[in-house]
């Protein structure tokens, strides 16, 4: 695909209890992230896939697999993006919880959602895919269920019009 000038998304959604053989996971993810534009990981799989305590330890994981673009998913916390171009956090939209249940899914969905209606991913497209990914992460747990609240683009637009979303920060 990316030899076609394609792009690749890899979302890791690890579920260690779903394999076989979990000594196979550590190669399977390291091939796969070195085929991928974006590598999408939860803070707490960083963890799990590389054994630090902290994933501010092991942000780099996936890079150092061959990854160039890493999105970590922060859940409340919002996401960060490593590129090349340093470091940058997206604040996710504060809502009450109901249900924690799909939020990942609706994360990568908004994401994949914004992404896939361009032809050229540039840094512009992933700041907004990932605010994108934020709103629809956090309307997913406003209800219960993994799929009740995951939003039409008409349902995304409003709640984003009604949100202030604070800009991205460079970390670093």
């Amino acid at each position: 695909m990316r030899e076609a000038g394609g792009y690749v998304l890899f979302d890791v959604n690890l579920r260690s209890k779903m394999w076989g053989n979990t000594d196979e996971i550590p190669e399977l993810i390291a091939r796969s992230a070195a085929l991928a534009s974006i590598c999408k990981v939860s803070a707490d799989e960083l963890c799990q896939l590389s054994g630090a305590s902290h994933w501010q330890d092991a942000r780099y994981y996936l890079h150092d697999l061959g990854c160039d673009t890493t999105i970590i998913s922060l859940g409340a916390d919002g996401a960060l993006l490593i590129t090349a171009e340093g470091e940058f956090h997206f604040p996710a939209p504060r809502v009450d919880v109901v249900d924690t249940t799909g939020a990942g899914d609706a994360f990568v969905g908004g994401l994949l959602f914004t992404l896939s209606r361009a032809n050229c991913w540039n840094h512009i497209l992933l700041a907004e895919a990932i605010s994108n990914a934020n709103a629809c992460g956090a309307m997913a747990v406003t209800a219960k269920g993994a799929m009740t609240a995951l939003p039409f683009p008409d349902q995304l637009n409003t709640f984003l019009s009604s949100h202030s979303l604070a800009q991205a920060m460079t970390v670093k």
